[in-house]
């Protein structure tokens, strides 16, 4: 039986992109433009995979994929994102999904994620490098910085996610994903780091 995948995107033409480039290698797709839209999809029928935008309104990927597991769905997740930067890479997987890939790469990386996350295996298009040394903490993302500079301040995660509109995953994505990038091993070690550099104010 071919393998059923739902692709998840609000821009309508790039769900239907991928979606015609899964059909030309055989594989059954559902197009959803919203996350709302594929969580209604998701429940009514088995997908061996998802393919969902990191960056939807209301739930961004990391939130689809926290609610599928909250509901015990099955369906393996891959994340779709601009960004190629590879902590944003770590911190998807990290996070829970099986695959991270961007729009920017080629159609080949696309079934070969969908091929490898099918089978149970974990995919990135970016080269996920082990950590080894901490980056400069002036490489940090502005989303990044902004989410520790809200939970120096005494704002809970939950607190910071619907401040920020997104899920409680995303929010600790992104802090798993600036402690790595500044070789940080607790959060509290993070902010001392950030105030020090002038980039955030502790409360």
């Amino acid at each position: 039986m071919a393998c059923a995948v739902l692709v998840a995107d609000e821009h309508r033409v790039v769900a239907e992109g991928v979606a015609s480039i899964l059909e030309d290698n055989l594989y059954m797709t559902s197009v959803a433009s919203s996350a709302v839209d594929a969580l209604d999809l998701l429940r009514s029928r088995f997908y061996d995979v998802a393919i969902v935008d990191m960056n939807m309104f209301k739930f961004d990927g990391l939130g689809v994929i926290d609610l599928a597991r909250r509901e015990r769905l099955t369906t393996r997740f891959i994340l779709l994102a601009i960004n190629s930067d590879d902590e944003v890479a770590r911190a998807a997987l990290h996070g829970g999904a099986h695959g991270f890939i961007t729009k920017t790469g080629p159609a080949e990386d696309l079934c070969r994620a969908v091929r490898n996350v099918a089978s149970g295996k974990k995919y990135s298009s970016t080269s996920t490098r082990p950590y080894c040394a901490p980056a400069p903490i002036g490489s940090l993302t502005k989303r990044q910085i902004e989410v520790i500079s809200r939970l120096a301040s005494g704002s809970r995660t939950k607190q910071v996610a619907a401040e920020m509109h997104v899920s409680v995953r995303t929010i600790e994505c992104h802090r798993f994903a600036a402690m790595q990038a500044c070789g940080a091993s607790t959060l509290l070690q993070l902010i001392n780091q950030l105030t020090k550099c002038g980039l955030i104010v502790a409360k």
